[in-house]
């Protein structure tokens, strides 16, 4: 992703003037945590080159900071990239992906997997860039890997200038690439199919507080929460043979993404 994040960069500052030489930051924001990697672009002959090794760091969310209001989340993780960027020195570009819909101007539409389903609008580029000095450039996570298939992946190998990348993780996300650009729409949601409705579909709540959400019923999250229902159900009793069961301690609450992804290396008769 820190890949597709600086393939985004250039195509955003073409106007831009001045340096030839630029120094920057590229930070893909998960739900859990993000990576931070520096890259220096060389404008004349058009090369990126990563300067430095890749950073892991926890990302403020509902779920690893119980003891904040999830109002003051943002501000936690626009102080937490300014300390990050301090510690690098002099850098001219912050370039983001972000997990959760993205205005232009770099508004967080909405975030429910980091800071909860009541909080949104968040012009989080415009606090980082009151912490940092530097105004950064923000996008959805799906619009800078949609650029990097279009550069170099199947679609920039098979000359294919219109298409529509999907991946699951704890949402899901998706965009389409036309030509050049991946178009957003104005609430930065354009292409998004994981808040698409199934009317057919139980009466499910979805993390952003809407009901019947494709993301509640296929993403990350979700299995983790059908995992956890079928572990009190009648499949209790797979569950009890299951691996999920010693790793856990028997406390089905405590099931989570990482244990079913596990699971899934075990011999059958091991997980029935």
């Amino acid at each position: 992703m820190l890949r597709r994040v600086c393939d985004y960069i250039p195509a955003q500052i073409r106007r831009r003037v001045g340096l030839f030489n630029l120094r920057g930051l590229a930070l893909d924001i998960g739900g859990t945590g993000f990576r931070v990697a520096p890259f220096e672009i060389d404008r004349r002959k058009g090369k990126i080159t990563f300067s430095g090794e890749t950073k892991r760091e926890s990302t403020p969310n509902v779920k690893n900071q119980t003891d904040v209001e999830p109002a003051n989340l943002p501000g936690l993780l626009a102080a937490k990239i300014a300390q990050i960027v301090e510690s690098y020195g002099s850098i001219d570009l912050i370039g983001a992906s972000f997990a959760g819909p993205v205005t232009r101007d770099g508004v967080v539409v909405k975030a429910p997997n980091i800071w909860g389903k009541d909080v949104g609008n968040v012009a989080l580029a415009q606090m980082v860039q009151d912490e940092t000095g530097v105004r950064p450039l923000i996008a959805n996570d799906m619009v800078p890997m949609a650029f990097r298939e279009a550069v170099d992946g199947e679609a920039g190998r098979e000359g294919v200038s219109r298409f529509t990348i999907i991946t699951v993780s704890s949402g899901v996300g998706s965009a389409n690439f036309e030509t050049d650009h991946v178009p957003i729409g104005e609430m930065g949601v354009k292409g998004e199919i994981g808040h698409f409705v199934l009317p057919q579909f139980p009466k499910v709540e979805c993390g952003c507080g809407g009901f019947k959400h494709l993301e509640s019923f296929a993403s990350g999250n979700a299995a983790q929460r059908i995992a956890q229902e079928l572990a009190v159900s009648s499949k209790a009793e797979a569950y009890r043979q299951s691996p999920i069961n010693d790793w856990t301690n028997g406390d089905p609450t405590k099931i989570t993404g990482e244990h079913i992804s596990r699971a899934q290396y075990f011999p059958i008769q091991e997980c029935p």
